[in-house]
């Protein structure tokens, strides 16, 4: 994702891990900021919601498959490593300071399988009236990327996360993916936020970016 640029981002501190059944999930608290609000995803320590460990079941294909897994994508040109000058630029590329709303009293809930960490989006939904107000948080990726610089480049040619039975193609390096933008526990993030009003049936009422 890159940034628009009339698009101010937001950051989030991160505030600690909860693991319900089912499914898995990580719970937030969420700071926002200006227009396209930065956010914090902070601690929810204490909620009163309880922690339950998530049994794991770890299978492993066997060779065979990991081999045609590999000429698969192999055939497909799915690159298997980032170039090194986008590496570069990943590595030294760092959000803009901007103005940050406190959203953080907001339980925020990220849904991600235990061990993720490519978190990149996170909600709360509280009740109005006879219905929901819904705060929908993503990750401000775009903070990361220059228009026009090598990490954005590659991400164009690449298109999206690919996805194969054995492992994930990221869209972009893992120092971005899954640490400076990744909204992890502990931690200060750009994000985006909308706020959806939905009526007593769940249909959208009104919807605004922050």
């Amino acid at each position: 994702m890159t940034s628009n640029g009339n698009q101010q981002s937001t950051a989030i501190q991160s505030t600690g891990l909860q693991r319900f059944l089912p499914p898995p999930r990580q719970c937030w608290q969420l700071l926002t900021t200006g227009s396209a609000v930065p956010m914090l995803l902070g601690h929810p320590a204490q909620s009163g919601l309880g922690s339950l460990l998530v049994p794991r079941i770890m299978l492993r294909a066997p060779k065979a498959f990991e081999q045609g897994f590999a000429k698969i994508r192999e055939e497909l040109h799915v690159p298997a490593e980032f170039p090194d000058e986008v590496l570069l630029a990943a590595a030294k590329t760092l959000p803009p300071k901007s103005e940050r709303v406190d959203s953080r009293a907001l339980g925020f809930i990220a849904v991600d399988p235990p061990g993720a960490t490519d978190l990149d989006q996170a909600f709360f939904a509280e009740r109005l009236g006879d219905g929901y107000r819904v705060f929908y948080a993503i990750a401000d990726v775009g903070a990361f990327v220059p228009p026009g610089g090598p990490v954005d480049v590659e991400a164009r040619k690449r298109g999206n996360t690919l996805y194969s039975p054995d492992l994930r193609t990221p869209l972009h390096p893992p120092v971005i993916s899954e640490d400076r933008a990744s909204l992890l526990p502990g931690s200060d993030k750009p994000a985006l936020l909308w706020t959806i009003d939905l009526d007593a049936t769940g249909s959208p009422i009104d919807a605004r970016l922050v």
